[in-house]
């Protein structure tokens, strides 16, 4: 049976087809990992991220067969967020043919895109939705249609639920209505019927006399105790209806969240915490304020629940933000999506669409961690609900299987005997971390391997080394993206037993073959056409003193062989990582300075670099003086015609402004690094703010 699954603590997968042998492979999508996979039944393998979309192979002959862009969510600045994985959600057909596609665009809208995997292409495109929630995946309904948290601000959030029909494109949207809670739909049932909001507009408080036996043996020192609970709102769709708001977990002051540290102080010296007198405060004027929510209050709004609202440590609203329901507070739902687990600090408690409740529930066999200064539960690691309200949990020591059965009281906590929490020994974990571990020792081998173009090399002489140029550019193909190993990826010629690396061979080459620019044009124009174009060239030392970029030795051959060759090295340059390697500008942009010819051609050149892409290799005064600008523009025009230039190249451009007078960073950087300026320099520095002035909308 075909199968797909990815190595554990690495970028690589194992595919199994017809019972051969595990395909241990990285797809090529760039520098960024494959987020998601599946196999068609006609033995396709389909990988995709957010940056490269989706790239297909034909497992029978092992091969890269199609590529499919898919667009990219945009951020807030408007730019594409094609890194930003919470700006993408990700959905399956219940056939596995289509994959939805929802991008999130910040806060501004909702797009969909319907992928056909059999056909890899983009069939339906819905755009310009409502704006959606990011931290609650879409989800299927019965039906087939998908199910999208959204929301609109209308004086704080307005909670929306998109449901939308993929095969037309039709869509409608139905709001929270009926609920004072400013806050998202969050964790759905996985039928998408139920959902979950945290109703913010309430902080649930019981209080309970203290017996006076407790008190007389001193185990309470307060006439009343206090317990303190979140609120969760359970939603019908669709069109949304509101059926219940719960109180599930109750805690006393010693669990609640204390991310400030109001109570740090006390907590040194041993005395019982204080926050329960702000959180009684906020749970009374929230009674108090019919419009009010938790998410409104902070210590300019109400600085009298503040013991000091001049301090930091003080501000509670943090505080209310942690104690609120978020999606890491829920467990899952049971297979008939009648009821969820919730946990918080290690308790569980289970809530039923009824909207009724159970206590929180702990373990008389595991009892308390000791160890938090947070009351809290002995943790476990992983839990997963059954029918009839029942919670399977695992310990180190084994698994127990509590009831989530409502309750009185509520508030307390439900203590499970160890007569009645079904322990077993916990069965061996799947041998699958061994076998990972194996799988990526071998995945490592063949990625080193994989990482190195071998070219065999007849002898130095010029028409066997343009022989062997012509045999590397012959490997060059899409799957270079694949090839690197820990940004590692290199030629190496093999000559007389000897292994050459590419310092060795390309400086051989650019003493003694002058005739091989032709072939080493033709190498970098292969690089150029398939790398990327979501990889850049990688930083890569290999063993050599001065870290090269992907094929930089080539290209700096090239540069001392080729005097017309700028137009494919600023081709190549646009693949440069110059955030990590140097050896671009230290060995290349000179050799193609020189090669520009006339002051005017030196000139433009060094300016395309000025206002590109520098990183961390040179900074703009470190290349002005190794460009010779100010030399260049001094023979062609005035300071001030050259102040008016620059000011429009990098209006022209993606040149970061600046609030500075010299009205953007590049500029900056040279008044602030530029040493010894010339007369026309220093008349120069003086014109750029009037020029960034001039340029500067009114």
């Amino acid at each position: 049976m075909n199968s797909i699954r990815k190595i554990r603590n690495t970028e690589y997968f194992a595919i199994q087809v017809d019972g051969q042998d595990d395909w241990i492979m990285r797809p090529a999508l760039g520098q960024r990992p494959a987020r998601n996979a599946g196999l068609l039944p006609d033995a396709i393998a389909w990988f995709f991220n957010t940056d490269a979309g989706f790239a297909f192979y034909d497992l029978a002959h092992r091969r890269l067969v199609d590529r499919l862009q898919t667009p990219w969510a945009r951020g807030h600045d408007g730019k594409d967020a094609r890194d930003d994985y919470l700006s993408y959600g990700f959905l399956q057909s219940k056939d596995g043919r289509f994959v939805y596609l929802v991008l999130y665009h910040a806060a501004n809208a909702t797009d969909l895109h319907v992928i056909d995997l059999e056909r890899r292409a983009i069939v339906r495109s819905v755009l310009d939705m409502p704006s959606g929630n990011s931290l609650c995946p879409p989800v299927l309904d019965q039906a087939g249609r998908i199910l999208v948290s959204a929301f609109r601000h209308d004086n704080g959030i307005i909670a929306l639920l998109l449901r939308i029909d993929p095969q037309t494109g039709a869509y409608n949207v139905s709001s929270c209505e009926g609920s004072r809670a400013r806050s998202f739909l969050i964790r759905s049932s996985p039928c998408g019927r139920y959902w979950l909001r945290a109703d913010n507009s309430r902080l649930p408080m019981i209080t309970e006399e203290s017996s006076l036996v407790s008190r007389l043996l001193g185990r309470d020192t307060t006439a009343q105790r206090e317990y303190f609970s979140f609120a969760v709102e359970i939603w019908q769709a669709f069109p949304l209806r509101r059926l219940h708001s719960v109180a599930p977990m109750w805690m006393q002051a010693e669990g609640l969240p204390d991310t400030t540290h109001l109570d740090l102080d006390r907590r040194k010296q041993g005395l019982p915490p204080r926050r329960g007198e702000i959180y009684r405060k906020v749970s009374q004027l929230l009674d108090r304020e019919a419009t009010l929510t938790t998410n409104e209050i902070n210590a300019k709004s109400h600085p009298d629940l503040w013991p000091d609202p001049n301090t930091h440590y003080a501000n509670v609203s943090s505080n209310l933000r942690d104690f609120e329901l978020s999606e890491r507070d829920v467990i899952g739902w049971q297979p008939d999506s009648l009821a969820f687990w919730l946990r918080r600090n290690d308790f569980v408690a289970c809530v039923g669409v009824d909207g009724t409740v159970s206590p929180k529930i702990m373990l008389e066999r595991f009892g308390m961690d000791d160890r938090p200064w947070l009351a809290r539960a002995r943790g476990w690691s992983k839990a997963t609900p059954l029918p009839d309200r029942r919670l399977d949990i695992r310990f180190t020591e084994g698994i127990v299987t509590v009831s989530g059965a409502p309750g009185d009281p509520v508030h307390r906590v439900r203590v499970v005997p160890v007569t009645d929490d079904h322990f077993r020994p916990a069965p061996p974990e799947p041998q699958e971390e061994d076998k990972d571990a194996a799988l990526a020792k071998k995945a490592e081998t063949l990625a080193k391997r994989f990482s190195t173009y071998a070219v065999d090399l007849a002898s130095m002489s010029e028409p066997d080394c343009i022989a062997a140029i012509d045999a590397l550019t012959a490997q060059i193909s899409p799957d270079i993206n694949e090839r690197p190993h820990d940004n590692h990826l290199q030629a190496v010629f093999r000559f007389d037993g000897k292994r050459l690396n590419e310092k060795k061979f390309f400086s051989h080459v650019a003493k003694h073959c002058p005739r091989a620019a032709p072939a080493i044009r033709r190498l970098i124009d292969a690089v150029c056409t398939h790398i990327g174009p979501h990889a850049s060239a990688w930083y890569d030392p290999y063993g050599d003193e001065i870290p090269t970029a992907l094929f930089g030795y080539a290209a700096w051959c090239l540069a001392r062989v080729d005097k017309t060759s700028n137009d494919v090295l600023l081709r190549y340059y646009g693949l440069v990582d110059t955030d990590h390697e140097s050896f671009f500008f230290e060995k290349i942009a000179p050799l193609m300075l020189e090669n520009a010819g006339s002051a005017s051609a030196r000139l433009e050149l060094a300016e395309g670099f000025y206002f590109g892409d520098l990183g961390n290799a040179i900074d703009h005064s470190a290349l002005w003086r190794m460009a010779k600008m100010a030399e260049h523009a001094a023979s062609l025009m005035t300071a001030k015609q050259y102040a008016a230039r620059l000011l429009a190249r990098a209006a022209a451009t993606s040149a970061a402004r600046s609030k500075s007078e010299f009205g953007y960073y590049c500029f900056d950087n040279l008044a602030r690094f530029l040493t010894d300026p010339s007369q026309w320099e220093t008349e120069l520095l003086q014109e750029l703010p009037q020029a960034a002035s001039d340029l500067a909308p009114q």
